[in-house]
């Protein structure tokens, strides 16, 4: 399956997580997931912007960091993640937020156990 770029799905989200403004998420496919895989999107993070704590029970959530800087709660242990660095949740506590001037986009696939 391809996905071109143009016809893409946007969808904004207040508040996202009970996080800080609002998060920009970008669908990968429109056409449906792999039975296993709940989200494959691109988000975005303005300064500033961020998803809430929140945990994932059953799946797990990979970051890919594509640009920007991010502030990054690990189960209660803060990092800062740049261009190229990778996390993942699976049965823990998450959070994320954009903190440099340019937006911070990220790579996110939840994948179901």
């Amino acid at each position: 399956m391809i996905s071109k770029s143009k016809g893409r799905n946007t969808e904004q989200r207040e508040n996202m997580r009970s996080g800080n403004g609002t998060v920009s998420l970008t669908a990968l496919f429109s056409n449906g997931l792999p039975p296993k895989c709940r989200m494959a999107s691109i988000i975005t993070l303005e300064k500033g912007c961020s998803i809430g704590a929140h945990q994932h029970q059953g799946e797990c959530e990979i970051f890919y960091v594509l640009s920007g800087v991010a502030r990054y709660n690990d189960n209660g242990v803060f990092h800062l993640l740049e261009q190229g660095d990778a996390t993942m949740v699976y049965n823990a506590s998450h959070a994320v937020e954009g903190v440099s001037d340019e937006p911070c986009q990220l790579l996110a696939l939840i994948v179901l156990d």
